[in-house]
């Protein structure tokens, strides 16, 4: 007796896996794109710039996150992602004194410049975004 092998369920998966990759292709366009907004200084994009950053329509932003607070949302959780492993960085306590004050320093200023203007954008936009105060 003969074997069949049925084709249509790979490419289905393959189908559905391409969709999906995709689509989080698409939302990580739209969140790099808000975040690069941000350090051009931009306080506060229109879902139309923010689509436009990211080779989206604007329809189509919404696709992708329920509203702009979860584009916000999902932009600080990759802000996060990206300065936790620097924040994480300790100054070697069995240093001299003088080396560890250089070390922190240095430190400090890798947090600031991985920060950059998304941060400034951030403290200038809690009072007005309640996803940013949390």
């Amino acid at each position: 007796m003969a074997t069949r092998i049925d084709s249509s369920a790979s490419t289905v998966d393959e189908e559905t896996d391409g969709r999906r990759r995709r689509r989080s292709r698409n939302r990580d366009a739209a969140v790099d794109a808000l975040l690069a907004l941000y350090r051009d200084g931009r306080l506060d994009p229109s879902a139309a710039e923010i689509a436009e950053r990211a080779g989206l329509s604007p329809r189509s932003l919404f696709r992708y996150f329920d509203d702009v607070d979860d584009l916000v949302r999902a932009a600080i959780e990759r802000q996060t992602q990206i300065v936790y492993p620097v924040v994480e960085r300790q100054v070697d306590p069995t240093l001299p004194t003088t080396d560890r004050i250089e070390q922190f320093v240095d430190l400090r200023l890798a947090l600031f410049d991985t920060i950059g203007k998304v941060g400034r954008v951030t403290r200038l936009r809690a009072p007005f975004r309640a996803e940013i105060q949390t």
